[in-house]
């Protein structure tokens, strides 16, 4: 089998302050007969701060004991599924939905990265106008 090589590689990341790493690979994903690919695949469970009203009862079933907390999701994707990151959705400060505060949203990050031990990415409520204010809020919430 021909073998396709590259220069180039993906820069490998640690997230925060964690010894979890991404990237560094120099293949296409499980080509590893091409070159390295020196941190496994992690797995990051996608976590909401309001309760999705919008799903499918069939959907929402499976998670009907979480879906109203975050901290008690993000500890249950953790503990129960075995998620290597929370990815945590500030669904609740979009300016065309509950319009939360970042101050209100800040305590929420704060309160899941709390709750758990692995990383947390935080995505905003994906608003030009509000996407600063609530990423800074909580990149101060959740320093360290």
């Amino acid at each position: 089998m021909p073998k396709e090589t590259t220069d180039s590689r993906i820069r490998e990341v640690t997230l925060g302050t964690t010894d979890v790493k991404v990237g560094g690979e120099n293949v296409m994903p499980f080509c590893l007969f091409e070159g390295e690919m020196p941190n496994r695949p992690l797995i990051a469970v996608e976590v909401y701060d309001d309760n999705p009203q919008e799903w499918s009862p069939v959907v929402a079933q499976p998670l009907a004991d979480v879906l109203a907390d975050p901290v008690a999701w993000a500890r249950k994707a953790q503990d129960e599924w075995g998620a290597d990151i929370i990815a945590l959705r500030l669904r609740s400060t979009d300016p065309k939905g509950d319009d939360n505060s970042p101050e209100e949203a800040a305590q929420t990050v704060k309160a899941v990265a709390e709750a758990v031990d692995i990383p947390v990415i935080v995505y905003g409520p994906e608003d030009v106008d509000k996407d600063g204010d609530v990423l800074k809020a909580a990149a101060i919430a959740a320093e360290g």
